[in-house]
């Protein structure tokens, strides 16, 4: 039961995590304004968990407003592979 409140919580913050780096990556590909509220609270909260990554791939300026943020793509693919690691590890305890 513990466990499964644990799994359930884990999955929680890493969909999260992932959602908010997600919304990040296609407001930077679209070029969306960072002077909206919305946007710069997305640029924001997903800064802390982007940071970790910035700087293993470039970003491509694909023209002066639309960036291809590939640092938020390997961020999104590492939180998934350690929520799925730390899941299978609680399955075997």
């Amino acid at each position: 039961m513990v466990t499964g409140i644990i799994v359930f919580l884990i999955d929680l913050v890493v969909g999260i995590i992932e959602v908010l780096l997600a919304l990040r990556f296609l407001l930077r590909l679209f070029g969306a304004s960072g002077v909206a509220a919305f946007v710069a609270w997305i640029y924001r909260v997903s800064q802390v968990f982007r940071e970790p990554f910035a700087g293993i791939l470039p970003d491509i300026h694909l023209t002066q407003r639309l960036v291809l943020e590939l640092s938020s793509l390997v961020a999104i693919i590492i939180y998934g592979i350690i929520g799925y690691l730390v899941i299978r590890f609680l399955h075997k305890m």
